[in-house]
């Protein structure tokens, strides 16, 4: 019965960090991966993607082009 705790703490431990390493970029972003801090030179594309958990952090850029109205400047 012990080996069965044992055993059954390890899946949940597999299944959470299969959970972490496991990300989605969506179609207008991309991801930067951090490794440690440091930024790598491995660039994620849109998709789903997998990072080494504890390790890597992903950061998600948004690519989409934001529109500002035109504003008049009042100089006095």
């Amino acid at each position: 019965m012990f080996l069965l705790y044992i055993v059954l703490g390890l899946v949940v431990l597999g299944l959470i960090t299969l959970g972490n390493s496991l990300k989605v970029i969506k179609q207008y972003e991309r991801g930067v991966v951090f490794r440690l801090g440091r930024v790598t030179n491995d660039h994620k594309n849109p998709g789903m993607t997998a990072i080494v958990p504890f390790v890597d952090k992903l950061e998600k850029v948004n690519l989409q082009i934001i529109t500002m109205p035109n504003v008049s400047v009042v100089h006095a």
